[in-house]
C-alpha cells in the first residue's frame, strides 16, 4: 500500500494552496492511503487554557467543510481526527477514517488529554472512552494513537497482538 504522511498549515489561507497541492501529489504518486495531521483543518484550539463554545463550532464547521471536500480532491482513504460534540454533549477530539463510498466514520476519541501550555487540551475537551478501537481498509486493520497517547505503549502492543 502507498501511503502519503503530510505536514500541513492549520492557516486557513496557506491550507487552501496546500489541499490542492496535496491532490496533485497524491494523483502523481498514486497513493492509496493518506495520514493527515491531528485536527489539521482548523487554528489550534489547544494553544490557550481558556476554551469557545463559538470557537469549538467554528472549528467543527471548518472541518466538516474539508471533510465533505476530500471527494472533490480525489483524496484516497484518509485518516486524521477532528473536533465533534457527541451525543451527550461532551466535546471530543475524534479519530476518523474518511472514504469515499462511507465518509468519515469513528475510529476513536482521544482518550489520554495533556493540558499544560500550548496543549490545553482537557480545557477544550473531554476524554473518549479507554478503548481503542480499528478500522479495516480491505485487508488491513488501522489502528490509531493521537499525539500523546503514543506515549502509552500498551495500546500499540494490543494493536500488535492484534496484527494491526
Amino acid at each position: 500500500m502507498k501511503v502519503t504522511v503530510v505536514q500541513l498549515s492549520n492557516d486557513p489561507k496557506k491550507l487552501e494552496v496546500e489541499m490542492q497541492q496535496l491532490s496533485e501529489h497524491i494523483k502523481e504518486q498514486q497513493s492509496e492511503f493518506l495520514l493527515l495531521p491531528e485536527m489539521t483543518f482548523a487554528p489550534w484550539l489547544a494553544n490557550t487554557a481558556s476554551s469557545s463554545a463559538e470557537q469549538w463550532q467554528q472549528a467543527m464547521d471548518l472541518h466538516q467543510q474539508w471533510v465533505n471536500r476530500l471527494g472533490t480532491l480525489a483524496m484516497p482513504a484518509t485518516i486524521s481526527t477532528r473536533p465533534v460534540v457527541n451525543q451527550a454533549g461532551s466535546r471530543r477530539n475524534q479519530a476518523y477514517l474518511w472514504l469515499a463510498h462511507t465518509g468519515a466514520q469513528k475510529i476513536h476519541d482521544k482518550y489520554y488529554l495533556p493540558n499544560e501550555p500550548g496543549y490545553w487540551e482537557a480545557s477544550w475537551y473531554d476524554m473518549g472512552d479507554p478503548v481503542f478501537d480499528t478500522a479495516r481498509l480491505g485487508e488491513v486493520r488501522i489502528g490509531v494513537q493521537i499525539c500523546t497517547e503514543m506515549w502509552f505503549f500498551e495500546h500499540a502492543r494490543e494493536f500488535a497482538a492484534k496484527q494491526v
